[in-house]
Formats: structure tokens, C-alpha cells, sequence
């Protein structure tokens, strides 16, 4: 039988950063991530044996629902592996070894994917 736990985020879409460090650190502890619930961002892991497993939020292009065949195999190149997506901000990639490279080197190209996040987190709190 496998181990589960469901743990709401509480982190918002805005902190990837701080979405990606909860991961890892639930995965030092030996809690997987499976998945994450679209509308509440439940998330759902699966025990397992400690490791130093990497995960990378990657924005989603306008409005898809998945990464396309190609995002993935390009991916998968490198050493990651598409899991989940996370709301419908990001797809969540993981790296099951810590020596994978970065996939950005270059901190404005990635600030710039995130440009359409930026423009509706703006206008969010008006509709609040």
C-alpha cells in the first residue's frame, strides 16, 4: 500500500521560487509529489526513500493545458521530467539527479517567460 499525503500550497503562484524549495524540501523528507489539484493547489505526494530531488516551475505558454510533445522530449534531453502542472501558471518539471543542469542559465530570459503571469497577478486583487 502506498503512503499518501495531501498538503494545501498556501504558497501563491507569484514565489515559484519558494513553490520549488516546499518541494525539494518534502522530498528530502521522503515526500514525492504526484500532483497538484487544478483549482485548490492540493498537493499529493507519495512516501518514498529521502533524496535530493530537484523540481523547476516553468511558466505555461498562453493558455495550453500541457506541455507539447516536443517542450517534453527537449526537456527530457537535459534530465528533467514533466510531472504536473501547478495552477495555470506553470508545468512542474523534476530532476531525480542533483548533477542535472539548470534549464535557464540566463535569469532575464526566464524573468521574461514569466512577463504574462506578471500582467494578471496586476489586476488580480481589483477583482477581489
Amino acid at each position: 500500500m502506498k503512503h499518501r499525503l495531501y498538503l494545501p500550497t498556501f504558497l501563491p503562484v507569484s514565489f515559484p521560487d519558494a513553490m520549488e524549495t516546499f518541494l525539494e524540501d518534502m522530498a528530502k523528507k521522503g515526500w514525492f509529489l504526484k500532483k497538484v489539484g487544478y483549482f485548490l493547489s492540493f498537493c499529493q505526494f507519495e512516501k518514498g526513500t529521502p533524496a535530493p530531488v530537484r523540481y523547476r516551475l516553468e511558466p505555461i505558454p498562453d493558455t495550453v493545458r500541457t506541455p507539447s510533445a516536443e517542450m517534453v522530449q527537449f526537456y527530457e534531453e537535459f534530465g528533467w521530467k514533466y510531472l504536473t502542472p501547478f495552477s495555470h501558471f506553470f508545468f512542474i518539471f523534476v530532476a531525480e539527479n542533483p548533477d542535472t543542469p539548470e534549464i535557464h542559465c540566463n535569469p532575464l530570459v526566464q524573468a521574461n517567460a514569466c512577463v504574462g503571469i506578471s500582467a494578471y497577478l496586476d489586476w488580480l486583487p481589483l477583482c477581489c
